[in-house]
């Protein structure tokens, strides 16, 4: 399936109400590494925190240069539970 995606652009399954999801989120053992030595899977899609926290980072300030004022209270409010989420779930 991940090869396919790459190679063919699948753009994921599509649901009964026609919605195809963009995005395809891999659980571990569901990508065929038969023949490649030595892949461990936690690593390689693992992603360090500061990553996580840059990205936050990112994506309030272009939401707050390109929007403004005009952001949403939902969306500060999203953005600000996915910030707490990144500091005390994600790697407590």
């Amino acid at each position: 399936m991940f090869l396919q995606y790459l190679l063919h652009g699948h753009a994921g399954p599509t649901f009964s109400d026609g919605i195809t999801c963009k995005h395809v989120f891999f659980n571990t053992g569901s990508i065929d590494l038969e023949g490649l030595n030595a892949i461990k899977w936690d690593e390689l899609f693992s992603l360090p925190k500061h990553y996580w926290e840059d990205d936050i980072r990112e994506s309030k300030r272009f939401l707050e240069l390109q929007v403004g004022e005009d952001l949403p209270k939902q969306i500060k409010d999203e953005l600000k539970a996915q910030e707490t989420r990144i500091e005390e779930e994600l790697f407590a």
